[in-house]
C-alpha cells in the first residue's frame, strides 16, 4: 500500500464516518460526500491497476439493483448514489460479499430501531421513522476497501 492509497482510505474513512453521522441525525447524505468517495473510489482503482472491465461490471449490477430498489422505494436517493460510488472501487468477484456485508449491518440496524421504534416506543417528533442504511452502506463498503487496498 502505497502512501497516496492510504491517504485515500483515510479520506474515505472520514466521509464514512460524517455519512454515518449525517444519515443519523437528519436522514440525508450529502450529494458532495458521494463525490468524495466517488473519486476516491476512482483513484483506488487507477492506482490498483486492477481490470478495469470487473469493475465495471460491478457499477452495472449496482446500478441496476439500486435504482431498482429505488423506484420501489426501498432505497433513497443518497443511498443510491452512494452505493455506486463505492461500487468503482470493488470488483465484480467482491460484490456478492460486500453485498452481504451490508445486509448483515443493515440487518442488526433494523433490529436495533425496531426495539427502539416499536418496543421502547422512541419515535422522532417528525414522525420520521426509516433506518439510516447510509451506515450500512458505508461500514459494508468500506469493510471490503480496506480488505482489498490496505
Amino acid at each position: 500500500m502505497t502512501q497516496f492509497d492510504f491517504i485515500l482510505i483515510a479520506v474515505m474513512l472520514i466521509t464514512c464516518a460524517l455519512i454515518c453521522a449525517s444519515d443519523v441525525a437528519l436522514r440525508k447524505i450529502s450529494n458532495v460526500y458521494g463525490v468524495v468517495i466517488l473519486i476516491c473510489s476512482v483513484l483506488l482503482l487507477y492506482e490498483s491497476k486492477q481490470g478495469v472491465t470487473s469493475h465495471l461490471i460491478s457499477v452495472v449490477i449496482v446500478c441496476l439493483l439500486t435504482l431498482t430498489a429505488f423506484g420501489f422505494k426501498i432505497l433513497g436517493g443518497g443511498d443510491v448514489k452512494l452505493m455506486i460510488a463505492f461500487s468503482i472501487a470493488i470488483p465484480i468477484h467482491y460484490l456478492g460479499a460486500t453485498i452481504f456485508n451490508v445486509a448483515i449491518i443493515g440487518g442488526a440496524l433494523a433490529l436495533f430501531y425496531l426495539l427502539k421504534y416499536r418496543i421502547l416506543k422512541l419515535v422522532p417528533e417528525s414522525g420520521e421513522a426509516g433506518l439510516p442504511y447510509g451506515l450500512a452502506i458505508s461500514f459494508g463498503f468500506f469493510n471490503t476497501v480496506c480488505n482489498l487496498y490496505v
